[in-house]
């Protein structure tokens, strides 16, 4: 049976009502850098860094309403010699230009202006922050970049948390000293509760590491904080040494390696519940009337 009469239009006015978000919420984009190809190891992916940051994407999206525009794909770090375990780094400034210019071409793309950018960042987020006036001045929008919080979601973790743990005695170190670390325990825990952890290669890993320490460490350098380039690396990789978390972790190794190369997802799905509520918490900073 056919009916007559008009159907009612469909308005943006209209359409702000649907759904579970807030309509600011859409003004808000969003993007997420990483590292698509560093060493962590044979148990981690070298995108795993990039893995992360779009896992919180995906869900602060979900969470939020925010509109995940997409993931940035260049990459730099704190230290010009991070293409010995990065062959993807580029340099502070060239990261910066390329990054820029790449939001500007996504940006031109949609219909309507952002009214803010927040961009999660894995890596190079010191330095899009100290360039924070200049990009927001050239997105036409104010861009706020946060980390992905995994730093955040350790503090929030209860001393129950913890306590049920079976790397209690590590994770509580790392909670009281504010640490995260590179290829150990907390970095493959987030990766078991995300699904991206190969158990098998951490298992001969652990057990390589137990038999022969020294050997594994040159073996693997990026693992236990790029602890093989702090330990025999020489004079090129002494700005690594400044570092105290990844003098930590590499500490840890030695006094632990079993505990350094093990995994608790249960604590890493709880350390990313805390990050992805350290999130929520920025893109409602952003929008506190939503």
């Amino acid at each position: 049976m056919e009916y007559s009469g008009s159907l009612v239009p469909i308005s943006p006015a209209r359409l702000d009502g649907y759904g579970p978000y807030p309509a600011s919420r859409r003004g808000i984009v969003l993007f997420e850098v990483g590292n698509d190809f560093e060493d962590h190891g044979p148990a981690l992916a070298p995108d795993v860094d990039t893995i992360f940051v779009q896992y919180f994407a995906v869900h602060l999206a979900a969470r939020t309403g925010v509109r995940y525009q997409g993931h940035i794909p260049f990459t730099t770090d704190k230290v010009d010699i991070a293409p010995a375990w990065c062959p993807a780094y580029l340099p502070p400034n060239e990261f910066y230009a390329r990054t820029a210019a790449f939001l500007e071409q996504q940006l031109a793309h949609h219909t309507d202006a952002p009214r803010a950018v927040l961009i999660i960042a894995g890596h190079g987020g010191d330095v899009l922050e100290a360039q924070r006036d200049d990009l927001s001045q050239r997105l036409g929008a104010p861009v706020t970049i946060t980390g992905n919080k995994l730093h955040e979601g350790l503090a929030r973790l209860t001393a129950l948390d913890i306590y049920t743990s079976p790397i209690a005695p590590i994770a509580r170190e790392m909670q009281v000293l504010g640490y995260f670390d590179h290829a150990a325990c907390l970095d493959y825990s987030v990766a078991a509760a995300m699904g991206v952890l190969d158990h098998e290669k951490l298992r001969r890993l652990a057990d390589a590491a137990v038999r022969d320490p020294r050997g594994t460490l040159r073996q693997w350098p990026a693992i236990a904080g790029l602890g093989g380039y702090i330990a025999y690396g020489g004079a090129r990789f002494a700005p690594l040494r400044e570092i105290a978390a990844l003098e930590y972790c590499l500490a840890l190794y030695k006094r632990n390696p079993r505990g350094s190369q093990s995994a608790d997802a249960t604590l890493g799905s709880r350390i990313i519940a805390g990050a992805l509520e350290a999130l929520v918490a920025v893109v409602e900073s952003l929008d506190p009337g939503g």
